[in-house]
């Protein structure tokens, strides 16, 4: 589609901004993320997870920004109860309620 003078329509550019590969375990769960451009990783997302299938560990680099890590604890009934930096208050269904 064009515009009325002959440009297209900007929902017909399509530009390859990046590539993205992803591994995921035997059981299905994303373990890694990676952004790549011309060979070049720019963000990269690793996920760890517990025997009961639970996320363990979150772990960012970039090479756009600072880099990051997560740690989690579950409680008893499987909610989300800590991460390295606080602790969470869920509701009985793990939705997030307030960090403390």
């Amino acid at each position: 589609m064009l515009h009325g003078d002959g440009r297209p329509h900007a929902s017909h550019i399509t530009r390859l901004v990046a590539e993205t590969d992803y591994l995921f375990d035997d059981a299905g769960r994303l373990t890694d993320l990676a952004h790549q451009k011309a060979g070049t990783t720019f963000a990269d997302y690793d996920l760890l997870y517990d025997r009961a299938g639970q996320l363990t560990d979150f772990d960012f680099t970039s090479l756009l920004g600072p880099a990051g890590d997560a740690d989690y604890t579950h409680d008893a009934t499987g909610s989300r109860a800590a991460t390295g930096d606080g602790s969470f208050r869920s509701k009985i269904n793990g939705t997030l309620v307030r960090k403390h």
